[in-house]
């Protein structure tokens, strides 16, 4: 696992990464921890970086906690974000970013081991998915909380991640089973979006983290937007 801890004042960066190490070791994981001092920091190596939870605190200078979410936002989908302040007000704030958690500085050595069991237990739900990739048809194992949609193509179906776009020759029914988790609905006969990726809802489509629009087919909206409104209301709530 690989963790990003990002907060301008170093004794609770080192207070908040010996707790992740501790909580790691306790679990039998193995784990990278990487430290940044400012938000200018981290949003230089974001898109280069994959990191599976990072640890943000809100009140920094110069760029606003919450401005680095934004960012984060668009690349990551927001999804491995957990936040870290003083201020309690700031909790309803942060439901705008669908983070995996909030906790308090001034109680980190009993909620910050909490809410990483909490993200654990989601985490370890995560499906490795293998695809044949390619003319070779190299074998390839994609994460499905990295898939951002689906696409059926053709005899060909493209899985489209951030880092760029896989395709296999195969039929999207194959991947039916993924519309079982809570994450993933069918938006139209050749389409299935991961709503980890959903910024908002649109007219008649989802609007995805980088900009792209899913058009929802009218068989599918009652379901599509019921799936949507459950997954919002989950995530805000931090089960």
């Amino acid at each position: 696992m690989k963790f990003a801890i990002c907060d301008d004042e170093q004794v609770y960066l080192e207070q908040m990464r010996n707790l992740v190490q501790e909580w790691c070791d306790d679990i039998g994981g193995v784990c990278t921890i990487d430290k940044f001092h400012s938000g200018e920091e981290i949003l230089k190596i974001i898109r280069d970086e994959e990191y599976d939870l990072i640890i943000l605190d809100i009140s920094m200078p110069k760029i606003h906690g919450f401005d680095v979410a934004k960012e984060i936002h668009k690349i990551t989908g927001g999804d491995n974000l957990l936040f870290a302040t003083f201020f309690e007000d700031f909790v309803y704030q942060t439901f705008d970013f669908r983070p995996v958690g909030f906790v308090r500085k001034t109680n980190l050595d009993d909620e910050l081991k909490r809410e990483l069991n909490k993200w654990y237990k989601c985490y370890g739900m995560r499906k490795i998915i293998p695809i044949r990739y390619g003319h070779y048809k190299d074998e390839v194992n994609l994460r499905s909380d990295k898939i951002m949609y689906i696409e059926a193509r053709g005899h060909y179906v493209d899985f489209y991640l951030h880092g760029g776009v896989y395709d296999e020759r195969a039929s999207i029914s194959k991947y039916d089973f993924l519309l079982e988790s809570r994450e993933f609905v069918k938006c139209n006969r050749s389409t299935i979006c991961n709503m980890r990726f959903v910024l908002s809802r649109k007219d008649e489509c989802f609007v995805l983290c980088d900009g792209t629009k899913i058009s929802v087919g009218r068989t599918y909206r009652r379901e599509a937007w019921e799936k949507y409104k459950k997954y919002t209301k989950y995530e805000c709530l931090g089960e």
